[in-house]
């Protein structure tokens, strides 16, 4: 598996944004508010509370949550 080459489903947008090292944030243009909300919302009916409208998740929940047997 040669894992430096790109998917073909890969938008070139979207490489451009790596390479420029906003690998983290580049997700928020390609989605509209409403579909970022809409997002959100499923995360939070599933429970999913490590993630915000941070860039990073929550570290601290993520860790406790991983160490629980």
């Amino acid at each position: 598996i040669d894992f430096a080459k790109l998917s073909m489903s890969t938008l070139q947008k979207s490489v451009k944004k790596v390479k420029h090292g906003k690998n983290l944030t580049s997700w928020q243009s390609f989605l509209s508010k409403k579909q970022q909300s809409i997002i959100f919302e499923i995360l939070e009916k599933f429970e999913i509370d490590i993630y915000s409208e941070n860039i990073e998740p929550d570290y601290k929940k993520l860790y406790s949550k991983l160490s629980q047997p």
